[in-house]
């Protein structure tokens, strides 16, 4: 592991060395580009501060202007101010009406409280109407205006000319006898008058609320800020001696900005802003020496800031690469303890890190894919136990569903199921028999299987269903119907649809059956019998390659014709080898249960079975040692069970009677020639002897026996069969078992027993005892214990 105090080139403490070099040199290098840019971010400041302050100003602004446009509506609205208005002189004043108005300008007063005073100015009647009460125009002038330095007669012209919603900048005395400065807003009622104004509402807001608020915060005590209207009249200001008119007005913007600008003797930044609603510039001048005095401090500061950086930064460089490089130590060793894997100290501890969380990664991907498919397996189970009527609790299968994450749009059910007839064919030539299947064509079926999934799955679409699992070498899809659906129509659809695409891409043929709708979730296995029992129709009698449970109701219903006569009949014509007659009599059967009309697939199979029998019981009446090796050879069994039609039963039937026939002629022919020898009972005595001596030889056959005594193997099985009433084979297995029942007491395991009697395995062993002796090993194991017990 690396040492901490001495990092090597390729180590990631290298690395974070240099690291936090450059991040020592970022604080110096920032302090430095601080102190350069120090004017522009006292700009910055200057812009950012006043914009805010401006900005807040302007937002109460328009919220009093808004306020005083609401108030002067309610009282040109008011019905006891316009039936002042059709006043023409004082005389006509009701006292109580007019007491009734002054006490809804209070009411109007106390709702808004951010208005410092109104009042209406009737100009016919020549009277002001306020909260306070109401006056004759001279005595309201001299309580308010006298001392403002504005005559009466301009105060008059004032509050009698007309306006529509003008603000306009005047003075006042307020209660403690001081001129102050506000802002009235006039507005000339009644609103839709045209002639001469016959009274104005004047409203004064105060502008030392709004300017002395702002003018207390941050560096604005030592600058200005003003208010100025459309025309660029100066409507308030935070300082009324100041002289406002070097401003340059033509440079301000619509918007809002700052501009540079001497006033006053100064050099100063105008910061402005641009109510709206109003069209009123809201301003604040502040000069730039205010802002120079935290020049030398921000100097200081930064040299300062300086030292401290590469004093502090290289005492916390040493301790945080100890700290950091301590957890990637130990997650180091804890991987080389769990993978196995050691870390080369030449080496980068991360890329050591990446590799192991890739393998990781990999490891834990490969669990991923197994769980994947284990629970597609899962879901496959589940799937063929639903279909095969296996789960029966609902809540069990309910339950099932969730956790597979099945979810079925409604209660209409259909199993179709799809058999790929000719694939061995198509995937060339390859045989899928028994344990010698190629692994290649099982893989390419299995993809074959995945193409029909994935085709009928999206045939089906979104609005129905489709689950799909594998049962008896068919593949099985579950189609859930959406409600108001044509179910036979969708079926026929999917399934003709699929059959194309594999006949245009594959070359493939491909048989489909499907059940009738069941409304039920509990109908689901009666709809996978149905399919199945469609599909075997189907397949035994060839009749078309798609095929519907209700279609087989249109199929002609025959009886099964296989009378005792025509048996004895069928007998006897095999005995004597006719086999001219034998095809007679099988295509009469033929004739009567395939053509006049259709059996019922299983009726038909023992039908053909039946007839095997017959051949077999016939062969069985002969009394020759060659037919057990005859039936073994020809097998009938195993050939009529992997025919998948009627036709091909037909053809394998007439086959295995030509077989039966050709074997009865042989055996006929070599009767009449053989002759019994005086040899046979010698030859029939020593065969005994060696079988009892020999009988734990695997390879103990009639084959082996009639090479050891150089004797033809027919000859042989006929020889002994006549000799000594049974065949040689049943005699070899005879000998095995009555020896098998001595060991039983010595042994009690049945693989053991088998190979020491003979034979290669205990399947064949158990199968020659159960035919023997009617019961399987165990079982007469365990009745022998009883008895011996009971005794």
């Amino acid at each position: 592991m690396i040492s901490p105090a001495l990092p090597k080139r390729h180590s990631v403490m290298f690395t974070w060395l240099l690291y936090y070099i450059l991040l020592l040199l970022v604080p110096v290098s920032i302090s430095g580009f601080v102190y350069l840019m120090t004017t522009n971010v006292l700009e910055k400041e200057i812009t950012n501060s006043n914009s805010f302050l401006l900005k807040k100003v302007q937002q109460q602004m328009d919220s009093l202007l808004e306020q005083a446009a609401r108030l002067s509506n309610e009282i040109a609205v008011n019905p006891r101010v316009n039936e002042l208005l059709k006043m023409e002189r004082p005389a006509q004043l009701n006292p109580y009406n007019l007491y009734q108005l002054v006490r809804n300008l209070q009411t109007y007063k106390m709702l808004n409280n951010s208005i410092d005073d109104f009042y209406i100015y009737l100009k016919n009647i020549d009277r002001i109407i306020s909260a306070e009460g109401s006056f004759d125009s001279q005595s309201y002038y001299t309580m308010y205006f006298a001392g403002t330095g504005m005559t009466y007669s301009q105060w008059l012209r004032l509050v009698s000319a007309r306006y529509r919603d003008a603000a306009l900048p005047i003075r006042y005395e307020n209660s403690l006898g001081e001129v102050a400065h506000t802002i009235a807003f006039f507005r000339t009622i009644p609103l839709f008058s045209r002639g001469p104004a016959s009274a104005n509402i004047v409203i004064t807001l105060d502008e030392s609320r709004l300017i002395n608020d702002v003018t207390d915060i941050g560096l604005l005590n030592q600058g200005s800020v003003l208010i100025l209207d459309r025309n660029n009249r100066v409507l308030a200001s935070s300082n009324h001696l100041q002289d406002y008119s070097e401003l340059p007005y033509s440079k301000l913007g619509d918007g809002n900005g700052f501009i540079h600008q001497r006033f006053g003797g100064k050099d100063s930044v105008v910061s402005y802003i641009t109510s709206q609603k109003s069209e009123w510039r809201y301003l604040v001048i502040t000069p730039i020496s205010v802002f120079w005095q935290k020049a030398d401090y921000v100097r200081n500061l930064t040299l300062f800031s300086l030292a401290l950086c590469l004093v502090a930064g290289g005492i916390i460089t040493y301790f945080a690469l100890r700290k950091n490089y301590n957890p990637l130590e130990k997650l180091i060793r804890l991987l080389e303890q769990y993978q196995g894997s050691s870390f080369d100290a030449d080496n980068n501890e991360y890329s050591f890190i990446q590799q192991a969380i890739a393998r990781a990664y990999a490891k834990l991907e490969k669990v991923n894919l197994n769980l994947k498919q284990q629970n597609k397996l899962l879901r496959s189970h589940f799937l063929s136990r639903l279909l095969q009527g296996k789960e029966t609790d609902p809540l069990h299968i309910q339950e099932r569903l969730t956790f597979h994450d099945i979810q079925f749009k409604s209660d209409r059910f259909a199993v179709m199921a799809f058999d790929i007839a000719d694939f061995c064919g198509a995937a060339g030539g390859s045989g899928l028999s028994g344990a010698t299947v190629d692994a290649a064509i099982v893989e390419n079926f299995k993809k074959l299987q995945t193409l029909v999934t994935s085709s009928v799955t999206g045939l089906v679409g979104e609005t129905n269903q489709a689950f799909f699992t594998d049962i008896d070498d068919f593949l099985v899809c579950l189609v859930n119907f959406a409600e108001g659906q044509n179910e036979r129509a969708e079926l026929v659809r999917v399934a003709r649809a699929a059959q194309t695409m594999l006949k245009e891409k594959l070359k493939v043929r491909m048989l489909v059956a499907a059940s009738n709708i069941h409304p039920t979730l509990a109908g689901i296995p009666e709809a996978f019998h149905e399919a199945l029992q469609a599909m075997e129709y189907q397949k035994l009698l060839e009749i078309g390659e798609i095929i519907l449970y209700e279609d087989l109701n249109g199929l002609p219903k025959g009886e099964y014709y296989y009378p005792l006569d025509k048996e004895q009949q069928l007998i006897n014509c095999i005995k004597t080898g006719d086999l001219e007659r034998s095809e007679l009599i099988l295509n009469e059967i033929f004739h009567n249960n395939f053509e006049k009309s259709i059996l019922p697939v299983k009726i038909a199979r023992c039908l053909m079975f039946n007839l095997v029998s017959t051949m077999i019981k016939t062969v069985d009446s002969i009394n020759d040692a060659g037919r057990q090796s005859f039936l073994e050879e020809l097998n009938p069994i195993e050939r009529l069970l992997a025919c998948e039609s009627i036709n091909d039963m037909k053809t394998e039937l007439r086959s295995i009677l030509k077989n039966f026939c050709a074997y009865i002629q042989r055996q006929t022919k070599e009767r009449n020639k053989n002759r019994v020898k005086e040899s046979d009972m010698i030859l029939k005595d020593r065969v005994v002897e060696y079988v009892v001596k020999r009988y734990a030889d695997p390879n103990l056959g009639i084959t082996t026996i009639a090479q050891e005594f150089g004797v033809h193997p027919v000859h042989l099985s006929r020889t002994f069969l006549e000799e000594a009433g049974e065949g040689l084979l049943d005699f070899i297995n005879g000998v095995r078992l009555r020896k098998s029942k001595e060991l039983f007491t010595q042994m009690n395991n049945l693989d053991e027993v088998a190979k020491a009697v003979g034979y290669s395995n205990t399947r064949t062993f158990t199968r020659a005892f159960k035919k023997y002796e009617g019961t399987t090993p165990g079982k007469y194991k365990e009745s022998e214990y009883i008895a011996r017990g009971v005794g």
